[in-house]
């Protein structure tokens, strides 16, 4: 399973964190963060319902004057509007190579116009005992309006809600991906 080989890069790369596994809309968490940042998670949420309730998750487990910063993708983006628009399938890929690990992700953006879904295949190889090993694996991804992602945000309770590009913050990545930065207001506000 893709997400548990990630998650083992990232504690043999950060040993001295705390990782937790599981379901964004099931976790329950106490108000014990001072800032909660997340890259490329909310699009895999698939209705503004659960986004809006994901978000309030987030809200219960900050502290007073908490950081949510986050990134995602949003249909204001002038590439993604005009792979929507067009109608055509874009294939983009990607490889993340990790020691005897390697993630090859192909991106289409044509599963669903009018919800603005699309599908995301991953295939990986990993080299156990000397032979490489596949594995495949399908996900969908929801691109929102940004206005969608600020009501979401304001109706779980969050203030002081900006929109960035990952680019202000020093990405240099081949697309700026947007960047939301909020705040979750102290006691007496």
């Amino acid at each position: 399973m893709l997400c548990l080989k990630l998650l083992r890069i990232a504690r043999t790369n950060v040993p001295e964190s705390k990782f937790i596994l599981g379901d964004i809309r099931k976790l329950d968490l106490q108000p014990i963060y001072d800032a909660v940042i997340s890259i490329d998670v909310f699009c895999h949420i698939l209705n503004l319902e659960e986004l809006t309730t994901v978000f309030q998750k987030v809200y219960t487990a900050m502290r007073c004057n908490g950081i949510f910063a986050f990134t995602t993708p949003t249909v204001e983006e002038a590439w993604l509007t005009t792979i929507f628009e067009n109608r055509y399938n874009f294939e983009y890929f990607n490889r993340i190579i990790e020691g005897d690990t390697s993630i090859l992700i192909e991106r289409y953006y044509n599963h669903n116009h009018e919800e603005k879904i699309r599908e995301v295949k991953f295939t990986s190889l990993e080299l156990i005992n000397e032979v490489w090993q596949r594995s495949d694996s399908t996900m969908l991804v929801k691109d929102y309006l940004i206005s969608e992602i600020k009501s979401a945000l304001a109706n779980a309770g969050f203030i002081e809600i900006n929109k960035y590009s990952s680019r202000d913050f020093g990405d240099d990545g081949p697309v700026s991906a947007p960047l939301f930065v909020c705040r979750k207001p102290s006691v007496l506000q």
